[in-house]
């Protein structure tokens, strides 16, 4: 099995995740997965206006990867 890096956005303030429909969740299953961090920081921006934001990455098996 091959493994790729995820990166998730995540609101400190609140604790949730950005799903990939740009609603949240409190469910790490359920957040949206970026793969490329220059995009995972575009989109944390580009959601959350006053910097609120962390961007969590993690190691997933492909097999593993949600379709997003």
């Amino acid at each position: 099995m091959s493994f790729r890096r995820a990166y998730i956005i995540q609101c400190v303030s609140t604790g949730e995740f950005l799903t990939p429909n740009d609603f949240w969740t409190k469910n790490l299953d359920r957040a949206g997965r970026v793969y490329d961090p220059q995009e995972a920081r575009d989109t944390a921006e580009a959601s959350i206006s006053d910097g609120d934001f962390r961007i969590v990455s993690l190691w997933e098996g492909e097999s593993d990867a949600l379709p997003y």
